[in-house]
């Protein structure tokens, strides 16, 4: 699974800001804007300014934020898990913990003033909680160790039973206390040079900033986000109920039963719909792409014409299965390799630039005493109040690597403490760079870094266990993203006048909470589906499983000219990204056209490996959102994100019902079979 800013940034963000970029600097619609501009700038900086007479860091914060925090692992799991794909949540709980507040605060559980600095608190709060949810491995790398996993692969050489790990409880405690606070020690002490020095936009930062302002500013936006909030959540809730009770309508076959073998059903999901509903059109696009060269294409014809020995006798990863699974991982790698490269030459770039810039000269003195200029030194102030020395932060630092070293080799004993430790070098190193390329791009590839993680210590192996691989590729890949998203949340914070104590404080309650939180979920889930199963596909499991298995056994056992099939995913990954790169600015029109909608390789891939009725349903929704987008762009933007919130409210909740119900012992009342084979 990739993490959870992965739906619209890794795979999709691939123009970059050519200069760093502040939603307070003055522009030249800003100065012409009229009253209502001024006033609505007014309106906001109001907001800010009320609230910093009240305490930030509260009772009620810390209680919401969990609360939040908590559904969203849920929500983070279950799609990880179910489909591979987690959209940024972040907006998600900026809004909810909006709206609970001040549900609470009408029901008078709770009193006192609700600022905008509060809510950004429990917004942070949140997102430390749910983070280790979708990046902590337990959908991905992790889950790559478990029986059933080992189990899906099968009699592939490399595949030992010896690599299983039983995830219990306590290992999933102890693997979480081992990596929850790597980005925040990281993301403290480079908050200043990133959001006030470089002057990064953070794109998600900056957008929650938005999202919550005017919340605490307006009451129209209120209402209508309440309303749009509230019927999504009932309609999707009562739908999914309503798809539980009769159990096989979730895998309806809507194309018959013959394409319905290759996984083209519809489980009318109301999350799936949500999460299409975040995802820009061509990220869709791209997954569906990629799920018809899968399912579409690749695996009825090697099915029907290639199979009963000729070139495989198995449809498992040892065989069939192997052609689009390992296409798949070879885009992935090599575009990961790409990405890496990409992201140095930009930041080299940057970094020259920067050097070569002369210093801007101002030169009238009323811009200085401008609106927005003072603002924006207010704000500096009030972010750059709190001064931790560098000998406690690195101190810190120090303490939570020792501390990972120990824990880790202790639930893990096949995992050699020195690996460990060179991962723990590694992640702020990686981090840095990482970091500077959310600022200007809100592109992450921490999930890249990680990947290629595996093959250096798979390198390293000299008994043939996958375990420290899969496990050091899941330890890098979330502490660079803990560290990115900290930041994006400091740049929230940065633009409501949060103070940075309030924040740390919240991220670090957070994440302590999420040692606790994400467990639990892991092992409500473990007990309620069989992962991987027919309800939840888990898709990565199996693919990270197979990349620790390549890093040390190489491509043996693979069956005849599957390697050709991965020569072929990553020339295309390498000619694609580099078409996109190079022509997406073209001053041919056709060119850049085809260049700025042409699917995204990484993209691809993801669609080559999830559930192909994901795609399916995904594209329809996408292009649903994508004309109404194009017939009113404005009723669009304001609606997309609260409308996918409710959507999620709803479904998740009842994923939870349904799950109780499953622990309780019972089951759906009624079922409805089709007699289809079992899937490909």
């Amino acid at each position: 699974m990739e993490s959870p800013r992965k739906a619209a940034a890794d795979v999709g963000g691939y123009h970059e800001a050519t200069t760093p970029y502040d939603p307070l600097a003055k522009k030249e619609e800003d100065i012409v804007g009229g009253e209502d501009d001024s006033a609505i700038k007014a309106s906001d900086f109001l907001a800010i300014t009320q609230g910093l007479e009240y305490p930030q860091v509260t009772v009620k914060s810390l209680v919401v934020g969990t609360i939040i925090g908590s559904f969203l692992s849920v929500l983070g799991m279950y799609y990880g898990l179910k489909v591979g794909v987690v959209p940024s949540l972040n907006v998600l709980a900026g809004v909810g913990g909006f709206m609970l507040t001040n549900w609470l605060l009408k029901i008078k559980l709770f009193h006192g003033y609700f600022s905008v600095q509060e809510n950004v608190v429990i917004q942070t709060c949140a997102v430390a909680c749910y983070s280790l949810a979708s990046q902590g491995g337990f959908a991905s790398g992790v889950l790559a160790l478990t029986q059933n996993v080992y189990e899906d692969v099968g009699e592939k050489k490399g595949n030992n039973a010896s690599d299983v790990v039983d995830v219990t409880w306590t290992k999933a405690f102890g693997w979480c206390i081992s990596i929850a606070l790597f980005g925040f020690f990281i993301s403290f002490p480079l908050r200043r040079k990133m959001i006030i020095e470089s002057r990064l936009l953070f794109p998600s930062g900056t957008a929650t900033a938005v999202m919550i302002q005017t919340l605490h500013s307006s009451k129209d936006a209120v209402e209508y986000q309440w309303n749009i909030l509230f019927k999504s959540g009932i309609v999707s809730y009562c739908w999914s109920i309503f798809v539980y009770c009769f159990e096989g309508l979730g895998s309806f076959p809507i194309f018959g039963l013959e394409p319905a073998k290759y996984g083209w059903t519809c489980d009318w999901a109301p999350g799936t719909f949500a999460i299409a509903v975040m995802l820009p059109f061509r990220v869709m696009s791209s997954i569906f792409v990629g799920c018809v060269i899968s399912f579409a294409i690749m695996t009825p014809y090697l099915a029907a014409y290639k199979g009963n020995g000729d070139w495989f006798t198995s449809t498992k990863v040892d065989g069939l299965k192997a052609y689009y699974t390992f296409t798949a991982v070879a885009v992935i790698c090599v575009d990961a390799l790409y990405s890496i490269v990409k992201v140095v030459i930009m930041l080299y770039k940057a970094w020259r630039d920067s050097r070569n810039a002369p210093s801007a000269a101002i030169d009238d003195a009323d811009d200085v005493k401008s609106v927005d200029v003072q603002r924006q030194a207010f704000l500096d102030k009030l972010f750059d109040a709190t001064h931790v020395p560098a000998t406690i932060w690195v101190s810190g630092l120090v303490l939570f690597a020792a501390v990972s070293v120990v824990v880790i080799s202790l639930i893990f004993p096949s995992v050699e403490w020195w690996k460990v430790l060179v991962c723990c070098l590694l992640i702020p190193v990686f981090a840095i760079g990482i970091i500077q390329g959310v600022g200007m791009t809100d592109w992450n590839i921490s999930s890249a870094v990680g990947k290629l993680i595996i093959f250096i210590i798979g390198g390293w192996s000299q008994d043939g266990s996958i375990i420290a691989g899969l496990l050091m590729c899941q330890m890098v890949i979330v502490g660079c993203s803990q560290a990115a998203d900290l930041m994006q949340d400091f740049k929230t914070g940065y633009l409501v006048g949060a103070s940075a104590k309030s924040m740390i404080i919240a991220q670090i309650f957070g994440a302590v909470m999420s040692c606790l939180i994400v467990p639990s979920v892991w092992v409500m889930m473990t007990s309620a589906y069989t992962i991987p199963g027919d309800v939840i596909a888990a898709p990565f499991g199996e693919v990270y499983r197979i990349l620790g298995i390549t890093a040390i056994q190489g491509l043996d056992g693979l069956p005849k000219h599957c390697g050709l099939f991965m020569l072929i995913g990553a020339i295309y990954t390498v000619v694609f990204n580099i078409f996109i790169d190079v022509c997406s600015e073209s001053k041919i029109k056709i060119v850049r056209l085809v260049a700025n909608h042409c699917p995204v390789p990484m993209a691809v891939a993801i669609g080559m490996i999830i559930p192909a009725s994901f795609g399916l349903q995904g594209i329809v929704v996408a292009s649903i959102c994508a004309y109404w987008n194009h017939v009113n762009p404005a009723q669009f933007h304001k609606t997309q994100y609260i409308l996918a919130a409710g959507l999620m409210v709803g479904d998740g909740f009842s994923i939870l019902t349904q799950i109780v119900i499953t622990l309780a012992g019972g089951s759906a009342p009624m079922h409805i079979a089709y007699d289809v084979a079992p899937s490909h």
